[in-house]
């Protein structure tokens, strides 16, 4: 009866191991496609960033440019600035009848 019992105790603790190899796979399977699929979104995210440097590099060169004609426009003068501005005024409209002053009291 004794080694009958230490057999089942055996049998128990080869059962309980394998329990234990099952779940801590299945952890390490989910783990891994976890890994997987942050590898994935890090790729997705650098070349994202990539194209978003390229972007704000050239945006930068255009706006280098610009700066240097604004310095450029500053050097020679506000004045010449100033002769290329056109303001419309607006202009009186001609009266199309007399009045006389009589006509102006009454208005009050």
């Amino acid at each position: 009866m004794l080694s009958l019992s230490s057999n089942v105790e055996k049998v128990q603790e080869l059962l309980n191991s394998h329990k234990n190899k099952i779940t801590l796979n299945s952890h390490k399977n989910k783990m891994t496609e976890k890994n997987d699929a942050l590898k994935v979104m890090v790729m997705a995210l650098k070349e994202e960033t990539v194209v978003m440097m390229k972007a704000l590099s050239t945006r930068t060169k255009e706006l280098e440019g610009v700066f240097a004609l604004c310095r450029a426009a500053v050097g020679n003068g506000v004045t010449i600035a100033a002769l290329n501005c056109k303001v419309d005024v607006l202009k009186p409209k001609e009266f199309a009848e007399t009045r006389s002053t009589c006509d102006e009291d009454n208005i009050l």
